[in-house]
């Protein structure tokens, strides 16, 4: 008995040692959501070799906010105007056409031998003042 739970602790702690934090090179690809804070929303972030940051929104069904209305379209895509890394966390600033609109997605996130996982907060803004933040994950795209 004694064995087999010092086996299972084995296994355990080398499962936990197995992961580790995103390193710069591993964020690049194409992200899709794991959740989203609104029903029938899709998520999915590119990020590209070239350090250009696409973000989409889409959603099932149009639906309007106070702040916000998807009523004419079902989606939403924005290219990074800023971004920063420092060390495993990384900051992209998105803004529409007219940068009423912005969002900050501040992201970090874990890697092992079989998956990675991208996760952190999305911060919404109009005209540089902040109204709502949603948090976010991602998971490498198929």
């Amino acid at each position: 008995m004694t064995r087999f739970i010092c086996l299972l602790l084995l296994l355990f702690t080398s499962y936990i040692q197995a992961n580790e934090n995103l390193a710069q090179n591993d964020f690049e690809g194409s992200w899709t959501s794991n959740y989203a804070a609104v029903d029938g929303e899709t998520q999915v972030l590119k990020i590209l070799p070239t350090e250009k940051f696409i973000f989409e929104r889409h959603f099932e069904k149009s639906f309007s906010l106070s702040r916000l209305s998807y009523e004419k379209k079902n989606s939403q895509t924005l290219k990074a105007s800023t971004y920063e890394i420092k060390d495993d966390i990384l900051i992209i600033l998105f803004s529409n056409e007219d940068e009423e609109y912005s969002y900050k997605l501040v992201l970090s996130g874990w890697k092992s031998d079989r998956t990675k996982v991208l996760y952190g907060s999305m911060f919404m803004y109009q005209r540089n003042i902040q109204f709502n933040m949603l948090p976010v994950s991602f998971r490498p795209e198929k």
